[in-house]
């Protein structure tokens, strides 16, 4: 997405680092134990709280005073956002000289209008890119339904070789 469609769907990028930075303190998930942060990221995700959605889970947070939180600063989530926003996404996309599945999630509904178009965007960018939109799964489909999301790239994968 653009920095005015990503903004658009909350976080402030067009606003600058501090203004970002305190919105990423302000919304970016704490949780009061691990089995809430595994349950609800499951819940998120569209899954069930699943081997790997802990794995996932306990990879990613971590306990700080009491809480379950991101383990990454949030003034370091800031920078990266920033630093990537604003890349050309279509030039990288155009310049695709192999085949390449870009697999985006349908859901959730609220969010879709501006993600497909930036998709859509991406796919038309080159011959080389194949979108598949994975109805019913939620950001990330490997977590959300390993099996199936695992079966749809190795089969996409096969019928290359």
């Amino acid at each position: 997405m653009n920095r005015g469609d990503l903004a658009r769907m909350g976080p402030p990028v067009t606003a600058g680092r501090a203004e970002l930075v305190s919105w990423l303190q302000a919304n970016t998930p704490r949780f009061p134990s691990w089995e809430a942060a595994i349950r609800e990221i499951a819940a998120m995700l569209g899954s069930g709280a699943t081997p790997a959605v802990d794995a996932y889970v306990r990879d990613m947070l971590v306990e700080v005073d009491g809480g379950i939180r991101d383990r990454t600063p949030v003034d370091r989530l800031a920078d990266l956002l920033l630093a990537v926003v604003g890349d050309d996404v279509i030039a990288r996309a155009s310049s695709i000289a192999v085949p390449t599945l870009l697999l985006v999630c349908g859901e959730p509904a609220e969010n879709r209008v501006v993600r497909e178009t930036a998709w859509q965007a991406i796919a038309h960018a080159s011959n080389q890119i194949e979108l598949h939109v994975a109805e019913g799964w939620g950001h990330n489909p490997i977590l959300a339904d390993p099996e199936a999301s695992s079966r749809l790239i190795a089969d996409w994968i096969r019928a290359r070789l």
